[in-house]
């Protein structure tokens, strides 16, 4: 069990103002499977944890999140449940006017600070680009 929590500590962690959002039950693409079986994975998902935590589950995270994965019924599914966003796998920065129920995520693994700084402010994004339009050489 080295990469999962048990009940036990996600109580703790949200008593101490951890946030738990859901992520279906079965980890299912739901884009792939048929509505009925999405709406439920949504559902349960919430209701078991915020039974467990005694605390209203506002995020989704939509399960592989990549853009084929969900669609706009799936977020209808979401919205209908009372989740108030839902995160995608779609790497990217968010923007006032984006839809906060397919947000972006910032993608950092492993990296050190000074890049997880870079990606977060944007300056990350700004080098890649141009570097591209430099055409990769950093001499010219």
């Amino acid at each position: 069990r080295p990469y999962a929590l048990t009940w036990k500590e996600i109580k703790q962690m949200s008593r101490d103002g951890i946030e738990f959002g859901s992520h279906g039950i079965n980890h299912t693409i739901l884009a792939k499977v048929k509505k009925p079986q999405a709406e439920c994975e949504i559902s349960l998902s919430k209701s078991e944890i915020e039974r467990k935590i005694g605390k209203a589950v506002l995020h989704f995270s939509y399960p592989n999140g990549e853009r084929s994965d969900f669609d706009e019924q799936i977020k209808q599914f979401v919205k209908n449940n009372n989740y108030t966003s839902a995160c995608s796998a779609v790497n990217g920065i968010n923007e006032s006017q984006d839809d906060v129920f397919s947000l972006k995520r910032i993608t950092v693994n492993n990296a050190p600070l000074c890049i997880f700084a870079s990606k977060i402010s944007g300056i990350f994004d700004l080098l890649s680009i141009c570097k591209r339009e430099d055409g990769g050489d950093s001499n010219q």
